[in-house]
């Protein structure tokens, strides 16, 4: 337990000392980390709405078909009368 509360202190200690260079080049770092987040967020938003779109697409297109043949063979089944 104490070798672990002597390395926590050690770490603790690093981080403390470390020069506003790195500290400038870590907050660059870690704003770059949540650009580069962003925008594979929007990348895959995009490609999700353009698959929902094909989707729904896809499905009236299906629909309009289906109630085409449906229309089609009632006015045959009614002309046939």
């Amino acid at each position: 337990m104490k070798e672990l509360m002597s390395i926590t202190k050690e770490i603790k200690d690093m981080c403390e000392n470390v020069s506003p260079g790195v500290r400038k080049m870590s907050r660059k770092v870690e704003v770059a980390g949540i650009v580069f987040q962003l925008a594979i967020s929007v990348v895959f938003a995009t490609i999700s709405g353009i698959v929902s779109i094909i989707v729904f697409l896809s499905a009236l297109y299906y629909t309009y078909t289906i109630d085409y043949y449906i229309i089609k063979g009632i006015r045959k089944l009614v002309s046939d009368e």
